[in-house]
């Protein structure tokens, strides 16, 4: 009975960390995204300042 009782924490252990690890994965992916999106976003505008200047 003991070994079900540690198979059975066992995987309720691996479940939590597999969900943490994809709240994890899912922060970074949208955290990822929004760095590149205000990079683009800085560099249209650096650019559009540029050809101010320059035009």
């Amino acid at each position: 009975m003991s070994i079900v009782g540690g198979l059975v924490d066992t995987h309720r252990e691996l479940k939590i960390a597999s969900s943490t690890h994809a709240a994890a994965t899912d922060w970074f992916v949208r955290h990822a995204w929004a760095v590149a999106v205000a990079g683009s976003l800085a560099f249209w505008v650096l650019v559009a300042v540029a050809l101010y200047f320059v035009l």
